[in-house]
């Protein structure tokens, strides 16, 4: 992001840490884990209040008492972090500087940060009539960029100004979305809630950006958002989210599809756009009505269909486990049938409908010995369950 303050220095750490002065930016992303990085990123933050020895030691010794090991841990940071500052290139004057029982970055110069920003819209909050409580909302959403130095994740001084700013985001967020709501303001509500999912896409943001695209009759873009959503959350966690804002779509879709042309128009939105081989994936929603109205068919006709849960196990990094997960995906969607069915039903397993499936057994050993091909160092065990619908026994290789 670009500094705009008039500061001479002027730090960003909200989603990803940088340094300014007078408008140009002089240090960027680099590694954060070394200790001295952490104490300048403090200081910055401290700004003019400074930082007590109490809390850089904090950061530099993981011991609650201070002991003489750890002051010397400290100073010998600090020296590094003033040899750092001297091949930066910095305006003269003095840098890393203690006075009484604080530190700070500099005296000799002013500095601002987007954190500040915020935290001075937040006390201006505090005191506000109601009449000027939606603007400063609006202003701190639309300065909140990102996490607190989302890098520093172990840092425990880094994760309490993390989770204290993503509060107060949060908050400043439903605030201003009820107020929008109310005043119909969807077009403004949905930029900021689009922004939300972006920067928190598993905290279900798009459910309120699915009421917008409705109330605004924005159809299609509602649909294709709803189906993103639902892959992405079970493609990475096996869940989903709630149908509420989907159903109200096709019910505002079905109010405008009158006339000669509605039933064809219908069937186009239904039908799948392109032609695939291999079994159908969907949702897990999609895959639990499937099953009940498999179900239902059952009782008035002659069909045998079977369920199948497919089961990843093994001991795999999880970079490794994400890749097996999707040769098993793969693997699914080219050895079963167009007529089939498969979902993802938790993080390891997979659920499969066989339509009419009364070769399941041959079906069973199949992708068990294919498996075996695929799986050539043997390293993750794949465990095949075979259940005919509605039958309370189960048959497990």
């Amino acid at each position: 992001m670009e500094q705009c303050s008039s500061a001479p220095f002027y730090a960003c750490f909200l989603g990803d840490f940088s340094l300014y002065y007078g408008g140009a930016q002089i240090w960027g992303k680099r590694s954060y884990q070394k200790k001295y990085v952490q104490i300048l990123m403090a200081l910055l933050k401290g700004g003019k209040r400074g930082v007590s020895r109490q809390e850089l030691l904090a950061i530099v010794w993981n011991k609650e008492e201070e002991s003489r090991r750890g002051r010397n841990n400290l100073n010998q940071h600090l020296y590094y972090l003033r040899k750092f500052l001297s091949a930066l290139n910095l305006p003269r004057g003095k840098y890393v500087v203690r006075e009484r029982y604080k530190y700070y970055f500099t005296l000799d110069y002013q500095i601002q940060s987007d954190t500040e920003h915020l935290d001075q819209v937040l006390e201006k909050l505090r005191n506000a009539s109601d009449s000027s409580k939606a603007c400063l909302l609006r202003e701190f959403c639309r300065s909140y960029t990102g996490d607190f130095l989302p890098e520093l994740r172990q840092a425990v001084w880094a994760e309490e100004s993390r989770a204290y700013y993503h509060r107060q985001y949060f908050s400043c967020l439903r605030r201003l979305c009820r107020i929008l709501e109310e005043q119909k303001e969807y077009d403004e509500l949905l930029k900021l809630c689009t922004s939300a999912a972006r920067i928190y896409p598993y905290d279900q943001w798009q459910l309120v950006q699915l009421r917008c695209l409705t109330a605004m009759k924005r159809y299609e873009e509602a649909f294709t958002l709803y189906e993103r959503t639902i892959s992405c959350f079970e493609r990475n966690f096996g869940i989903h989210v709630e149908e509420k804002a989907a159903a109200d779509c096709w019910s505002n879709l079905k109010l405008t599809s009158n006339g000669a042309g509605a039933l064809i128009r219908i069937q186009d939105e239904l039908r799948e756009k392109t032609r695939e081989e291999g079994a159908y994936f969907c949702s897990v929603l999609s895959f639990g009505d499937l099953y009940r109205i498999v179900t239902r068919m059952k009782e008035r006709r002659k069909i045998e269909p079977f369920l199948l849960v497919c089961t990843l196990g093994g001991n795999e990094t999880e970079e490794a486990e994400e890749e097996w997960i999707e040769k098993l995906r793969c693997f699914l969607q080219e050895n079963l049938r167009r007529g089939d069915v498969y979902a993802r039903y938790s993080k390891r397993q997979f659920l499969v409908l066989l339509a009419e499936a009364k070769e399941a057994p041959e079906i069973e050993k199949r992708l068990l010995d294919k498996w075996q091909a695929v799986n050539s160092a043997g390293t993750m065990k794949y465990v095949l369950t075979v259940r005919r619908l509605e039958e309370k026994n189960a048959r497990k290789p």
